[in-house]
């Protein structure tokens, strides 16, 4: 070689083809037919959790009767519901807790299920519940499978009687340990 050989000149970053790189996407994106396959497979997995994941009802029921007794000061009432719990599982259903929410033009309230022991002070004090007497729906109750349990729950809500009448709504919410808890709606 040479020792007075030119040496090559540097590039021109702007004269640089740029055809190979730019000249068509197909190089550059991945082939949409396995893309979606891959998103319907993908869609299929989460339909499929998302279907079998959701707690499946184990109990219906239904409210049989609401009886309202005004109090004394005239701006609240004591409420009896009467209901009904069908347990459609295969393992038993132990009520946790009741309550009831109220309503109506005035408001929205909820109170939790009296104690079944009071029950009896409640009906001495409001003659008026007192032909509507019936078993308890007390908490610790236990539903075997198959079967149904008719019980009551006493609440107390904050509304005159005629207020109450005149609800808008009544639903009664039985909570369970190990289940979804079950809504009864009037």
């Amino acid at each position: 070689m040479t020792e007075n050989a030119p040496k090559p000149a540097p590039p021109d970053a702007g004269h640089i083809p740029m055809s190979e790189e730019m000249d068509s996407a197909r190089w550059t994106l991945p082939a949409l037919v396995p893309l979606l396959i891959a998103a319907a497979a993908v869609a299929l997995i989460a339909g499929g959790y998302y279907w079998l994941g959701k707690p499946q009802p184990v109990s219906s029921g239904a409210i049989r009767e609401v009886v309202a007794a005004e109090q004394p000061d005239k701006a609240s009432v004591l409420v009896l519901v009467r209901l009904v719990v069908e347990n459609k599982g295969e393992k038993p259903f132990w009520v946790r807790a009741a309550r009831v929410s109220l309503k109506t033009r005035q408001g929205e309230w909820t109170d939790e299920a009296a104690s079944a022991v009071d029950h009896d002070r409640y009906f001495q004090a409001f003659p008026e519940l007192a032909p509507h007497r019936g078993p308890a729906l007390p908490a610790e109750t236990r539903i075997p499978a198959g079967a149904n349990q008719e019980g009551m729950v006493i609440v107390s809500f904050p509304v005159t009687k005629q207020a109450f009448d005149q609800r808008q709504s009544l639903t009664v919410t039985v909570d369970a340990y190990d289940q979804p808890s079950l809504v009864l709606k009037q």
